[in-house]
């Protein structure tokens, strides 16, 4: 390691004569070593240069391990929070797809299609329960125009006959 850091600053000095970076890294079998190198000269024109060399593995320790750790658990809890609003986005559209498709058979006339069931929201049962409140009101209103409407025939037949006999 030091051998390779070494030929790296002497490389480095041959070719500009000064260092153009203060710090650099050198890779000895596989790993990654990160060397900071300062020149000293005295006053004797002397020029020294001290060089400080550490790994890579011991520079960030276990960073590495505790950053795969950090995207792993923000993976598991991000497919938690996607689960848990899928189920919310069911519990709440389920009712309301629900009452709309008894809405629309209720309008082509199909008295007798299913009543949505109420949901585990309050708001959605609420609408399902009004809704199905509805329906039944319409229900027996329309009953009760139609024996109206029966009754109010059968009369007229029975007043025409009336008055065919009077005359």
């Amino acid at each position: 390691m030091l051998k390779a850091s070494a030929i790296e600053i002497s490389r480095v000095l041959q070719s500009a004569h000064t260092l153009p970076k203060e710090v650099f890294s050198t890779e000895v079998d596989g790993a990654r070593y990160f060397n900071q190198v300062t020149s000293v000269e005295d006053e004797h024109g002397l020029k020294w240069y001290i060089n400080v060399t550490i790994s890579e593995a011991d520079l960030l320790g276990s960073l590495p391990q505790n950053q795969r750790n950090s995207w792993l658990l923000g993976l598991i809890v991000s497919l938690f929070g996607i689960g848990i609003g899928f189920i919310t986005f069911n519990r709440i559209t389920a009712p309301i797809t629900s009452t709309a498709a008894a809405a629309k058979h209720l309008a082509q006339g199909d008295w007798d299609s299913p009543m949505p069931k109420p949901g585990k929201i309050y708001e959605t049962s609420m609408m399902v329960f009004a809704f199905t409140e509805m329906a039944n009101n319409l229900k027996a209103s329309f009953k009760a125009l139609r024996e109206q409407l029966i009754y109010d025939f059968a009369d007229q037949g029975l007043q025409s006959r009336r008055h065919d006999r009077q005359l």
